[in-house]
């Protein structure tokens, strides 16, 4: 805990840009953090949240001495902890504890990441939006489409057009404040056609 410092910022501050150095571990206690990577070519994709009860962001980079993979960006008002890379490495070195703890924070980040990657190489555009739309406990409330779209690694129409034809057939809300399920059980078999 003596390596740890308060932190915190408003919506829309950069925590550190891809291909810099992430100058520390970042816990998070309230609020999220968007992570974006933009690729030589331009395009641009959304790759995941950070968000309270994640473990260590940001471990990869500064363990594996790589550079960021993305940009960080904090997509609500947040407030946690930061350990400066340096000290994190120490502290891997020299306190048992926090080595374990983040070797399974790690460990559930790879797992997690995995599952992900393969679940977007196998799945159909369909399937990745109803899957997204399933494991939100919540309407999504400030995702537009244009943003599930980037999340997704699909254009805004493809999106769009689902969502049109499942509003139409009663399974989702499309509304101002996000998109809402109305029919789970009808969506879910989306997954199996």
């Amino acid at each position: 805990m003596g390596y740890l410092r308060w932190w915190g910022a408003a919506p829309g501050e950069v925590l550190f840009q891809q291909g810099d150095n992430v100058p520390a571990l970042y816990f998070i206690e309230t609020g999220s953090v968007i992570c974006d990577a933009t690729l030589e070519d331009g395009r641009h994709m959304i790759i995941g949240f950070a968000m309270s009860g994640d473990g260590a962001f940001g471990a990869f980079e500064v363990f594996g001495g790589t550079p960021a993979a993305c940009t960080a960006t904090t997509y609500s008002a947040v407030t946690g902890w930061h350990m400066p890379a340096a000290q994190a490495t120490m502290a891997l070195e020299q306190i048992p504890g926090f080595a374990n703890l983040i070797t399974r924070s790690m460990a559930r980040a790879a797992s997690t990441f995995q599952h992900g990657y393969i679940q977007a190489v196998l799945r159909e555009p369909h399937e990745l939006i109803a899957m997204a739309l399933l494991s939100a406990t919540q309407p999504l409330q400030k995702v537009n489409q244009t943003t599930l779209a980037k999340v997704l690694g699909l254009t805004r129409q493809c999106v769009n057009k689902h969502l049109r034809q499942w509003a139409a057939s009663g399974l989702v809300e499309i509304g101002y404040a996000g998109v809402r399920v109305v029919d789970r059980e009808a969506l879910k078999q989306v997954l199996q056609t």
